[in-house]
C-alpha cells in the first residue's frame, strides 16, 4: 500500500523538512503482524509492506 500520510513527517523526523533525518526503512509492529514502511521522500509518500 502506497500512503500520502507519513509516519516520519507526522512525528516531525521528516528527512525535507529536518536534514540530517534518516529516510530509512522502519519495522511497525501490531500485535503479531510486522509491516516494513519504506519511504519516497522524493515524493512524499510511504509504502507499507506486510512481512511475514
Amino acid at each position: 500500500m502506497t500512503t500520502k500520510h507519513c509516519i516520519r513527517h507526522a512525528t516531525d523526523q521528516c528527512p525535507k523538512e529536518n536534514p540530517g533525518a534518516s529516510a530509512a526503512p522502519l519495522l511497525l509492529k501490531s500485535g503479531k503482524n510486522n509491516y516494513r514502511l519504506i519511504f519516497d521522500c522524493k515524493n512524499c509518500e510511504m509504502q507499507v509492506f506486510t512481512q511475514d
